[in-house]
């Protein structure tokens, strides 16, 4: 049934007569789902440690495996499932905040887990767990032991492309962000290894 609640000014959605709201408008137009008291536009909320609160899809969604989540988007268009866009020029994108030891951050396909960034902020691509490479080298690890794999560093023709070593950050590219480097000229077409006292 649908009620006016005078005390607090709530329009309330309840159904079958359970006398709890299912479905809340307050006198700020926030929309609450699962709570009376909705702190944005619109708050779904559900019991602690729930899942499946919210889900958006032209497909069936669900309910346990790989794709299911607290938050889920399916569908099967060739578009994108989710699109991000900040018009503002400080905007920012996209945060992923986890207050967990878990990852972080994970795209998978059917064939596996393609991109993780850990608990560590270990990056791993084409590989899971990043941080169980040799823990002086395992702030980005690439591969895994199945088949070749290799990073490419893509330049114009007529540029250097370079891989830095630095032990202090600059604004520039002056000798503190090249204390040791490995280059290649592709005018060239030679390669050099060098140190910024060289």
């Amino acid at each position: 049934w649908l009620l006016y609640t005078h005390t607090n000014d709530n329009l309330e959605f309840n159904y079958n007569g359970s006398g709890n709201a299912e479905v809340v408008v307050d006198t700020s137009g926030n929309v609450g789902i699962g709570t009376t008291s909705p702190e944005s536009k619109l708050a779904v909320k559900g019991s602690s440690g729930s899942a499946d609160l919210f889900s958006i899809s032209d497909v069936t969604v669900p309910t346990s495996g790989a794709e299911y989540g607290t938050a889920m988007i399916k569908t099967n268009s060739t578009e994108y499932a989710l699109n991000i866009t900040s018009y503002n020029a400080n905007g920012k994108g996209l945060r992923i905040y986890n207050n967990g030891g878990q990852n972080a951050f994970l795209i998978s396909q059917s064939g596996g887990d393609r991109f993780v960034v850990d608990g560590s902020g270990n990056v791993g691509i084409g590989n899971s767990t990043p941080g169980s490479a040799y823990s002086y080298a395992d702030d980005l690890v690439v591969g895994n032991t199945t088949g070749a794999h290799g990073i490419s560093i893509v330049s114009q023709d007529n540029t250097n492309g370079a891989l830095h070593f630095t032990d202090a950050l600059a604004n520039d590219d002056g000798a503190a962000s090249y204390v040791g480097y490995v280059a290649y000229n592709h005018a060239s077409n030679y390669m050099f290894f060098g140190t910024s006292s060289a």
